[in-house]
């Protein structure tokens, strides 16, 4: 059974860019309604024993759609909570050898990696991610609807960044301005967890 991952920060931590009001809302009611969800429907099944990814993989073959939804986020809101919370002088990509070399290899700098990602996430139309994987030696945007993400569609690839642009995400503190939040959001990125994740 899966519990809900404590924030790697207090609720506090990321204000200005979000409220603790909205991390209350995210983390405690929508991402825990995912984790109770997928509990119930996975208890006493042949998923009930697997790792998130294989849930999200087999229920994806098997077109479980209400098991792949909830698998999917559950995953997806785990990894974006991961993606945030920057640690002091962390404001850069390019100071991790590793990153500097995907971003140099894929934009033609660091402004053009940022107006790239802004644009994805910011005309990603309607609920869903939008992803940074790593495709070898360079990185790959996508967007995703709803609760699709990279471990259904590109197990090859390897997962690096995930902004939510649902708007219960950001509207509390940014109503439909999605681009505000997610410029701001590109100010608050854990660089050094987005390294990590690197191969």
């Amino acid at each position: 059974m899966f519990k809900l991952p404590d924030l790697p920060y207090a609720k506090s931590a990321l204000a200005p860019f979000l409220s603790e009001e909205t991390l209350t809302y995210h983390h405690d009611k929508h991402f825990n309604a995912y984790v109770e969800k997928l509990n119930s429907l996975i208890t006493g099944t042949g998923y009930e024993n697997l790792s998130l990814a294989e849930i999200i993989r087999k229920s994806a073959e098997e077109n479980n759609k209400a098991v792949f939804n909830n698998a999917g986020q559950v995953f997806n809101h785990d990894f974006y909570f991961k993606c945030l919370g920057q640690e002091p002088d962390d404001n850069c990509p390019m100071k991790y050898e590793v990153l500097k070399k995907l971003i140099s290899n894929t934009f033609s700098d660091k402004e053009d990696f940022t107006a790239k990602v802004t644009d994805a996430a910011v005309n990603n139309f309607g609920s869903g991610w939008t992803w940074l994987v790593q495709n070898g030696d360079h990185i790959e945007i996508i967007n995703y609807s709803n609760a699709d993400n990279p471990l259904r569609d590109h197990p090859d690839m390897n997962p690096l960044l995930c902004i939510d642009v649902w708007e219960h995400a950001y509207y509390i503190d940014y109503r439909n301005d999605r681009k505000k939040y997610v410029t701001a959001l590109l100010g608050s990125i854990n660089w050094k967890f987005v390294a990590s994740q690197a191969k």
